[in-house]
This record gives C-alpha cells, structure tokens and sequence, in this order.
C-alpha cells in the first residue's frame, strides 16, 4: 500500500535493488537518479485487472535524469510520458531487461534509437498505449533490435501484421 518514497532515499547511495512490485507508486522522487550503484529497479504494478492484457499492468513514471542511472541492468517497469522519456534511455547501456509501458507509435523512432545503443539487452517487453495505439515497427529489417535479445514481448496492434505473423511463424 505504500503511496510514495521519502526524500532522503537518496541517502541509500549503496542500495542495488529496489523492489516496488505491485506498490501504489505511481511517480519515483526525482532523487532517484542519486543512487549510482542501483542495478535492478522493479516497479510493475497491477493497475485495475478489469482492462485488456496489455493494459492491466502499468510502470511508474521517472523524471528527467533517469540516464544518470549508468549501471541499471533492470528496469520493470516504465511509464512512458513522452518521446523524450524513451530517447534518453539509450543512455542506460548496461540494461539487461526492461519492460516499457504506455509508448505510442510515434515514440518508436526514439525508441529503436536508444536500444540499439543497449548491446547487452536480452529481455525486451514494449507495451502500447491504448487499445487503439499502433506500434510503429519495423518488421523487415528489424535493424533495430539490440544483437543479443533473447525474448521479445509486444502488446498492443502493429502496423505491418501480416509480415510480423509470417517472420514469427517462419
């Protein structure tokens, strides 16, 4: 039930994880960015089980400074606030896994700027908007995934279903 972190979290500068699963969060503190050795943020919650799959869970939303974070390998989940949210995530390259919530077809071009700069990303998991949100991808090169993805996750429409449905069958 917690609603918010305090202020002095800042002071945690050795603290490595911070887990905040299912929590009432919906914003970090802008101090955040102030813990340089946090490797793992987990931050996924339930936001109302009534919505659709890709709608039911969402991320918290993090101020500006979120590429201050050098050594975060993991960041489940983020609430996407604006294409400029999601250019500044390439400067987090030592991600891991990350799973992205709210982005809008118009953030993908931002979006497969900052992942290609994340060499070491294995896990990905991009989730749309709103039901009506189309994901902007491009299926045919995909050019833009980092070289050792592992498992990629989509939810919400893509533009180009038939070629997504036949690369995956195939």
């Amino acid at each position: 039930m917690v609603k918010l972190l305090p202020n002095p979290i800042e002071k945690l500068s050795n603290l490595m994880t911070l887990d905040l699963l299912n929590s009432k969060i919906q914003e970090l503190p802008v101090r955040i960015v102030k813990l340089k050795k946090l490797r793992h943020l987990f931050a996924e919650k339930v936001s109302d089980p009534t919505l659709p799959d890709f709608r039911y869970r969402t991320g918290v939303c993090i101020h500006s400074g979120l590429e201050k974070l050098r050594d975060l390998q993991t960041l489940q989940a983020l609430q996407v606030r604006d294409e400029g949210c999601v250019r500044r995530l390439g400067e987090l390259r030592q991600m891991r896994s990350i799973r992205i919530w709210g982005v809008k077809g118009s953030y993908f071009k931002g979006l497969s700027e900052s992942l290609r700069q994340m060499e070491f990303l294995s896990h990905l998991s991009i989730n749309a908007s709103g039901e009506e949100e189309i994901l902007q991808l491009d299926l045919d090169g995909l050019n833009w995934l980092p070289p050792n993805l592992q498992r990629l996750s989509l939810g919400g429409r893509l533009a180009q279903r038939t070629r997504c449905h036949s690369y995956l069958g195939g």
